[in-house]
């Protein structure tokens, strides 16, 4: 591969990156990023961006009472929706995208009633979209009871087992650890 910036070659290298993301702080671990030798200019290219995006809303949900204006945005592009389609769901007039917009700027605060019906709306997003990860997750599990002895497992052994065999049959999906100041993608 040739480097975008000066045309030299890049090599590549396994590397931590900042992924900040409505006003969350990832770090996304073991990242394998083609980096020019010459340069220093990295290409930098995210495995699996869509159940990233699920980790972020899911930790918005159970970890932040009130979801900030930039958050509020997020949840709206995760699920695929236009600022007036996102408002017809909280009213029974017709949808305003400048409520919506003001929102998420941090003019104006939705009630704590639709700040509960985003969470719930978010909610069912996840789980409908998760309903083949939840299969894949079964089938692997399947899949260790199947190749190990028959012994007693820790649960740090189940994950890391689970955890190899994802990223061997399914290379797409990601890997999470909390490192007490940060969500790390594993990737």
């Amino acid at each position: 591969m040739k480097c975008t910036e000066c045309n030299s070659e890049m090599t590549l290298k396994t590397t931590n990156v900042d992924y900040p993301i409505a006003g969350l702080k990832l770090v996304l671990i073991g990242l394998h990023t083609p980096t020019c030798k010459k340069c220093g200019n990295k290409a930098i290219a995210i495995p699996a961006i869509k159940n990233l995006h699920t980790l972020v809303a899911r930790i918005i949900i159970d970890e932040i009472p009130r979801p900030t204006g930039e958050q509020i945005k997020f949840f709206r592009k995760f699920m695929g929706m236009t600022q007036e389609t996102f408002h017809s769901y909280f009213t029974q007039e017709k949808p305003n995208a400048e409520t919506v917009s003001r929102w998420e700027n941090g003019q104006n605060k939705p009630a704590d009633t639709i700040i509960f019906l985003i969470k719930k709306m978010v909610e069912e997003f996840i789980i409908k979209q998760n309903r083949e990860y939840e299969a894949l997750i079964t089938e692997i599990s399947h899949e260790i009871s199947l190749k190990d002895d028959i012994r007693p497992m820790t649960t740090i052994d189940f994950i890391t087992r689970l955890n190899t065999l994802k990223a061997n049959k399914y290379p797409d999906k990601v890997r999470v650890k909390y490192t007490g100041t940060a969500y790390a993608m594993l990737a």
